[in-house]
């Protein structure tokens, strides 16, 4: 598998069908890096045993990591954008209001959750989706690293579930309002 992906990755990989040199150094270092992740998942799984309580104290700040702040485009253009200290004032502003958007994304997301627990049925299969992605991407990022970058998969799900929310909110108000117009009808 390794020599395929070396031999996919590359854009001259062969020439007349002999792998070239460059070929067979991305084989060699992708065979490397296997080895190297191996040894660092049994590095880390040996300090998560070792340091139990220090892991165990770090998964709040992860899960905060991963999904309170949002925005860090902002640093591309910091990087690459030759003019950004001419506007940076401007990219501050944009970035604070698509902190705000976020934010309320993920509210009315939360919301979400008290409305399909209060229904007390079983969710089906398009329902549950969204929210088992968003559970397993946490648990990921528990035991890794809780970057806010790896959220943004997840974005549409929380969309579609704000907006949901939002429906469930307006249908209420209007069953409200329909009523409270029969009853004073009836009277």
């Amino acid at each position: 598998m390794i020599v395929a992906v070396g031999l996919l990755v590359l854009p001259r990989a062969t020439v007349h069908g002999i792998p070239t040199l460059e070929t067979l150094r991305a084989i060699r270092d992708a065979a490397g890096q296997v080895a190297n992740d191996r040894l660092a998942t049994r590095l880390a799984l040996k300090w998560i045993y070792d340091n139990l309580a220090k892991f165990v104290l770090l998964i709040p700040k992860k899960i905060w990591r991963l999904w309170a702040p949002d925005g860090e485009s902002e640093w591309s253009y910091q990087a690459g954008y030759k003019r950004y200290e001419n506007y940076w004032r401007a990219f501050r502003v944009a970035r604070a209001i698509n902190q705000i958007y976020y934010t309320c994304l993920i509210l009315l997301f939360l919301s979400s959750v008290a409305y399909f627990v209060r229904r007390r049925a079983p969710l089906d299969t398009y329902e549950v989706t969204g929210y088992v992605l968003v559970v397993y991407f946490t648990l990921i990022s528990i035991v890794f690293s809780g970057q806010s970058r790896f959220h943004y998969p997840l974005m549409p799900w929380i969309a579609i579930y704000a907006a949901w929310t939002v429906t469930q909110w307006r249908d209420k108000a209007k069953f409200s309002v329909g009523s409270a117009a029969t009853r004073r009808q009836q009277l």
